[in-house]
């Protein structure tokens, strides 16, 4: 599943948001750090780091995964993300992406 599913997610569904770094040639490269942050509309903000968390995993040289599972708390409520690298490559990507109501 992709984050960018147009349609919505499922509760449960496992949610892959991949963000992509390149430095200005356009070379993939890995930032020094690598963090995801997330939060369901009024809710807190979680982060998850690369090296820390497991839900944070490198796919490739230069693109890096967050892999969540979609709590029942998200159902009916969009939730926005955003992934950014630190250090050798400076960059963040974000987007977001709507829970679907359970039944």
């Amino acid at each position: 599943m992709s984050a960018c599913e147009e349609d919505g997610v499922d509760v449960g569904d496992l949610v892959e948001v991949r963000v992509t770094f390149a430095n200005k040639a356009g070379d993939l490269v890995d930032p020094s750090n690598v963090q995801f942050r997330y939060y369901e509309e009024g809710g807190s903000e979680v982060t998850k780091s690369y090296g820390s968390d497991d839900e944070v995993e490198k796919e490739s040289l230069g693109v890096f995964l967050l892999k969540l599972t979609i709590p029942s708390s998200y159902a009916g409520k969009w939730v926005r993300y955003r992934g950014e690298g630190t250090g050798t490559v400076i960059a963040a990507a974000k987007g977001k992406f709507y829970v679907l109501e359970e039944f």
